[in-house]
């Protein structure tokens, strides 16, 4: 696995239907501006701040913005 990278675009990940992908490019495309979040899933604010993150993406999403959700659960009671 690739461990350095030259900008954010050459990283991959696993997308929420399980599927590889080889570069964040697949998704960022031509965005004008993206988000990247790392959020705790199973923290007591966790749904608080999905729904606030659901609604600032539905205000945006049209003007060419995309937000990168990253889990991270290290977070838990």
């Amino acid at each position: 696995m690739k461990t350095s990278y030259d900008s954010l675009f050459d990283m991959g990940a696993i997308v929420i239907n399980g599927k590889p992908i080889n570069s964040l490019r697949e998704i960022i495309g031509d965005k004008k501006c993206t988000m990247v979040v790392n959020i705790a899933t199973q923290s007591p604010m966790a749904d608080f701040n999905m729904t606030a993150l659901n609604e600032l993406y539905d205000r945006y999403c049209n003007d060419g913005f995309e937000i990168l959700l990253f889990p991270c659960n290290q977070f838990h009671n």
